[in-house]
């Protein structure tokens, strides 16, 4: 216990979903998150099909990473703006996701593309220079270059929700199909009732 209260008080962060610094919205997020879907100054983080992956980059500044980070050997994850082609094969299967705003208010999302992980790694080669499709676990684990806690934070967010989403096609009251609402950050049962993460 006292070594957990001495990393929090070093500012250390203890978990992977402690962190992430976007502002998420959460008492406005009911009227606005699903319009910043569509907005064409978001910016969106594409996953791997399997939720594995994340596209990842050695050479971008991010407008997600904290001045205290160390930008040595680190990976960020790549914003791609709403007009990218790589956002054309987005999934059928899963809903896009408002994360929230940057520091300087750009809105965040999330998407899955449905391609296969080698067919969209030759894609984000092809069009991004020094990006690459690589594993969020072991990006994470801060074993060689690895991702920022702050973009580790907001990635594991994102494929959570993911995760949420995939569980979660059907009510577990009634059975019936549930819709994703609130930017994806929750589903309503098509009947009666709310599924919350």
């Amino acid at each position: 216990m006292d070594q957990y209260l001495d990393t929090l008080a070093a500012g250390e962060y203890p978990t992977m979903y402690s962190g992430g610094h976007l502002d998420r919205l959460n008492n406005e997020r009911a009227q606005t998150a699903d319009s910043f879907l569509v907005d064409s100054r978001s910016h969106f983080i594409l996953f791997s099909s399997s939720l594995r992956h994340v596209v990842l980059s050695s050479e971008s500044e991010s407008i997600l990473s904290q001045p205290s980070e160390s930008s040595q050997n680190t990976l960020s994850l790549v914003l791609l703006s709403k007009n990218n082609a790589l956002l054309i094969n987005q999934s059928t299967n899963l809903p896009s996701i408002f994360l929230g705003f940057s520091p300087d208010a750009v809105p965040i999302c999330a998407v899955v593309s449905s391609l296969e992980n080698n067919e969209l790694e030759k894609q984000v080669q092809s069009q991004i220079p020094h990006a690459q499709l690589l594993e969020l676990r072991s990006s994470a684990s801060g074993i060689g270059s690895s991702l920022s806690h702050s973009h580790s934070s907001i990635a594991a967010h994102a494929k959570s929700l993911f995760e949420f989403h995939m569980r979660h096609r059907y009510c577990g009251v009634c059975g019936s199909q549930s819709i994703p609402q609130h930017g994806g950050s929750r589903r309503i049962c098509s009947r009666h009732k709310e599924l919350s993460p």
